[in-house]
């Protein structure tokens, strides 16, 4: 059974691999959309035979599967905290770093409570100390986290929302 902690870590981490997802997705359609771009300027330039266009979607369809996959992949290892990339030692230090309220509190909570299940004996007080850090720490970060990721979504999607749509609305009126 997951402690008040690890269940919070677990959640910060979720959100970060979503954030990471959602960065390389928007990063991915950029790149996406020019070469597609790319592509049809050198179409309207030199005209392709059948040949060449067949191997031009069938690379832009290999080149966009590959990097899903890899994303997803990603995702998932992160997720999961696979080969230790995305341990709760370093979430907790992660957190600590990008919130000036919380620095180093999480991260010695969560040492705390390692050493506490690592000897088997239940101190009071480190349980006391725990659950007051993470206390404190929810009902601050929680919000934070949670505005920062859909402000971050909501602002990298217009951003390539936009940037598409004016390359479209270019190409298309010539």
């Amino acid at each position: 059974m997951q402690s008040s902690l690890q269940s919070f870590l677990q959640s910060i981490r979720h959100n970060h691999a979503a954030i990471s997802l959602i960065k390389g997705a928007l990063r991915l359609l950029v790149v996406l959309s020019l070469m597609i771009t790319a592509s049809a300027l050198l179409e309207w330039l030199f005209y392709f035979e059948m040949d060449e266009r067949k191997k031009i979607f069938s690379f832009l369809l290999t080149f966009s599967g590959s990097a899903i996959l890899f994303l997803l992949l990603k995702y998932y290892i992160h997720y999961k905290s696979w080969f230790g990339n995305s341990s709760n030692e370093y979430i907790a230090s992660w957190v600590g770093r990008h919130d000036e309220r919380v620095k180093d509190r999480l991260l010695n909570a969560y040492q705390l409570e390692s050493q506490m299940n690592e000897s088997r004996k239940k101190n009071d007080l480190i349980v006391a100390a725990i659950s007051n850090t993470v206390s404190q720490i929810e009902s601050k970060a929680r919000y934070t986290y949670n505005r920062k990721i859909e402000m971050r979504f909501f602002r990298n999607s217009l951003t390539a929302t936009a940037f598409i749509t004016i390359l479209f609305l270019i190409f298309s009126g010539s």
